[in-house]
């Protein structure tokens, strides 16, 4: 259920595009204007909310009540999950990648306590008017939080003057579709983390114990020149035509979606992937790398709120790999497969335990008590901190 209504008062050059038809092929220049675009909007997430209708308001609401404004900000993370959501299949027709989503639940808060298992009517009305809708059982995913993104990059598609950047015409005016300006904006920010993972390798320093050298290719710095980071641009997808109200955006569509399981296991993971997208096991493992960046927020998922890795919200590496098969213990505390980089001039601490050495680590199931059940449930890192008295009577020059 979305919070409020809204009227996109953007402006138009003229309505070039037929929502339905294939969308136009672009420019060079249109390329390298986008993607300017496209930058700026991942560098200044909160400065391209707030100048659009209605994004000033729900920042402060979100930054001030929700005290989660990264919730809603459309982010570089935020841009490359729009673009996979965007290709999941319509459950009926199988059709995807066409520049809509569904709202089931989009624009939803869980922030009350009193949500979690309302007693009455009066309580379970009063839950679906202030978090937006009733908390559901099921673990399967939707599409809340990508409302903001995708609203702020429907003025870059249909606006002429962007981020200061006058284009001449706006995409949407040159009958380019929004599926497209989707397709390209996820490549653009793959490639932009990539550069910030780039620029992190450069200005910090390994930690001691780490087997590689410094922006060794095998683990930090990415060459961006290789053949494996140039993806082919292709045009021509189209545009859903919108069923929902006049009131709501264009990119709205009442069509079921096939998601996955949000508590499904590798088995499910990969039925999901080669039923839906035709992927093998290596295929979807791959494409799961992408939560190398970005983060989940209890107040849009029920998830508690946490980076997927420690050093990747905004840095595309494969730090989500090494955790996925990392494990390290007292007794083999050289067992770890990561490498961690520290910034020397600010990193002030421990990386371990109280005597320098790897803290004993593992995973455990934990649920969040957001829903009736008790769920939705999670795994989560646990490991043994050091002990403040020990580390309070150590001399900052003894510290690892």
């Amino acid at each position: 259920t979305l919070l409020v209504t809204f009227s996109i008062g953007l402006s138009l050059v003229g309505a070039s595009y037929e929502p339905g038809t294939p969308g136009a092929a672009w420019t060079d220049q249109e390329l390298a204007e986008t993607k300017a675009k496209l930058i700026w909007i991942m560098d200044h997430p909160e400065e391209a909310l707030r100048g659009t209708v209605r994004g000033k308001v729900y920042a402060r609401y979100y930054e001030r009540r929700l005290r989660d404004l990264d919730a809603i900000l459309p982010t570089a993370a935020k841009i490359v999950r729009l673009g996979f959501h965007d290709c999941l299949p319509e459950s009926e027709t199988g059709a995807g990648c066409n520049g809509c989503f569904n709202f089931e639940a989009v624009g939803n808060r869980y922030f009350l306590r009193k949500c979690v298992k309302p007693k009455n009517w009066w309580h379970k009305r009063m839950c679906e008017i202030r978090e937006g809708g009733l908390r559901s059982e099921l673990p399967m995913g939707d599409n809340n939080n990508l409302f903001w993104v995708a609203f702020v990059l429907e003025e870059l598609y249909k606006s002429d003057d962007f981020a200061g950047i006058y284009s001449g015409q706006s995409l949407y005016s040159a009958g380019k579709s929004r599926a497209d300006l989707w397709a390209f904006a996820s490549l653009v920010a793959v490639q932009h983390t990539i550069g910030n993972n780039n620029m992190m390798c450069e200005s910090t320093e390994i930690t001691d114990g780490c087997p590689l050298e410094k922006n060794n290719p095998d683990f930090c710095a990415l060459d961006l020149t290789t053949p494996d980071f140039q993806p082919v641009f292709r045009t021509g997808r189209s545009d859903c035509v919108s069923d929902c109200d006049k009131w709501l955006p264009d990119f709205c569509t009442h069509a079921a979606e096939v998601h996955p399981n949000a508590h499904g296991n590798g088995n499910e993971t990969g039925e999901f992937m080669k039923n839906n997208f035709g992927l093998n096991v290596q295929e979807a493992t791959a494409v799961l790398g992408a939560h190398s960046i970005g983060r989940t927020h209890k107040v849009n998922s029920m998830f508690r709120s946490e980076p997927w890795t420690p050093q990747g919200v905004q840095d595309w590496n494969n730090l989500y790999y090494i955790n996925g098969v990392n494990y390290i213990s007292v007794g083999a505390p050289n067992a770890s497969r990561n490498c961690r980089f520290v910034d020397t001039d600010e990193y002030k601490g421990f990386m371990g335990d109280e005597f320098g050495q790897p803290i004993s680590v593992k995973f455990k199931v934990r649920n969040e008590m957001m829903q009736p059940s008790g769920g939705p449930w999670n795994w989560n890192l646990f490991g043994k901190g050091c002990s403040r008295a020990v580390c309070e009577n150590i001399a900052p020059s003894d510290m690892h």
